[in-house]
């Protein structure tokens, strides 16, 4: 695709299926059909494209040339938010705390849906239980949930320190 460009979807091979003929030896081997190798640069849109199918010289025959790809493409750009880390199962008379208290999410999202992702769309949840034997102090950081709008998600720092604290 062309910068800022992403596939939103599955490719769609128009048609899914096609008739091949052959003998029966021919066609017992046969799983699937190839394209012809073909590249396809700089899409700024959802766009169909003709490709045609791989020659077969084993006498096989199609009941096509070629197929349809329909590539659904949108316009990406990147945000950041700050997303806080909870702590999951911490005994009672025990507190945690991070440094820092809350991680860098980045990611790629369409323009439509640019606005209507906030930080409360990320969870960020360590249980007490993966880290309390942590013998150098810090954690990994994992998202649990996410929009599924959001693209190549990163997270800054991906390893926090932490302190457990007795009330």
């Amino acid at each position: 695709t062309a910068q800022n460009n992403l596939v939103v979807d599955a490719v769609e091979v128009i048609p899914h299926r096609i008739t091949v003929y052959g003998t029966e030896s021919q066609l017992s081997t046969i799983t699937s059909v190839e394209t012809e190798y073909t590249v396809i640069d700089g899409i700024k849109s959802s766009s169909e494209f003709q490709v045609k199918l791989k020659k077969n010289n084993d006498g096989i025959k199609y009941d096509r040339e070629q197929i349809t790809l329909n590539v659904p493409v949108l316009v990406y750009t990147e945000r950041s938010i700050e997303v806080p880390i909870n702590a999951t199962n911490i005994p009672q008379g025990r507190d945690v705390k991070f440094f820092p208290s809350q991680v860098m999410v980045s990611f790629s999202v369409t323009l439509d849906d640019y606005k209507k992702i906030s930080p409360e769309d990320f969870v960020i949840n360590v249980n007490y239980n993966d880290f309390y034997n942590n013998d150098n102090a810090r954690v990994e950081i994992t998202l649990e949930d996410y929009p599924t709008s959001a693209r190549n998600i990163k997270i800054s720092p991906s390893v926090v320190e932490f302190l457990i604290e007795k009330r």
